[in-house]
């Protein structure tokens, strides 16, 4: 439990926390853009971590199909 940790464990924990959010926020920025105003920011934020995920490896696998076409539309 944080209460019995150590102050140098607690403050990993936190910058760890930290981090996830970030991540996560970038995530959802991401999403939100590249799907063209399909999908809003606050719904992103709504979705599982594993329907995030899933989006993410999708717009990518798009983007990179994308990216070998002769003239990419992005």
């Amino acid at each position: 439990m944080i209460i019995s940790g150590e102050s140098s464990r607690i403050a990993e924990m936190i910058n760890s926390m930290g981090i996830e959010v970030r991540n996560l926020l970038k995530a959802a920025v991401e999403i939100a853009y590249f799907s063209r105003g399909s999908i809003q920011y606050e719904q992103v934020l709504q979705m599982t971590p594993l329907e995030r995920d899933i989006s993410v490896e999708f717009i990518n696998k798009r983007l990179e199909l994308a990216a070998k076409m002769p003239f990419p539309v992005f």
